[in-house]
């Protein structure tokens, strides 16, 4: 036997750092140091994930429902804001057009007014000259032939 003794050859580097406890072992989630898990342990894992799955898919689906609510809403304002500008653009041009024809209306009683006020002298000057009237190209009643009527 050789009497050179080297301290390393029969040292275990593991078992003298210690036993680990759970917590520093890495498998702290299944409960054991080194060992694996149980089939009861995997099941009430499998059951946890799934109803954090089915939690955060109805989360979505709420979420999604959300959005679609909001871009209905963005929908019916706009439609709402071009209806409204297009409404505003046709009473304007209504009230235009009404003007217009209130101003032509007028305009019409004004000169019907001119022309049924004098019937008489129409009627006497017609029956005067006729002639006179028309040779000279005379077409308003109650006027001067010599006249401007302008």
């Amino acid at each position: 036997m050789s009497s050179d003794f080297d301290a390393t050859d029969f040292v275990d580097n593991d078992y003298q750092s210690g036993p680990q406890t759970p917590q520093n072992a890495g498998a702290g989630a299944w409960g054991g140091a080194n060992r694996p898990p149980t089939r009861e342990e995997v099941d009430s894992k499998v059951g946890e994930t799934q109803q954090k799955l089915a939690e955060l898919k109805r989360v979505q689906e709420q979420l999604e429902r959300e959005r679609a609510a909001l871009e209905e809403t963005r929908r019916r304002q706009s439609e709402y804001q071009n209806g409204r500008e297009e409404m505003v653009q046709n009473l304007t041009r209504g009230v235009g057009l009404l003007e217009e024809a209130e101003f032509n209306a007028r305009r019409d009683a004004e000169q019907m007014s001119k022309t049924l006020g004098r019937p008489e002298g129409c009627v006497a000057e017609s029956r005067v000259s006729p002639r006179r009237n028309l040779e000279q190209g005379e077409l308003q009643c109650g006027t001067d032939p010599g006249a401007d009527n302008h």
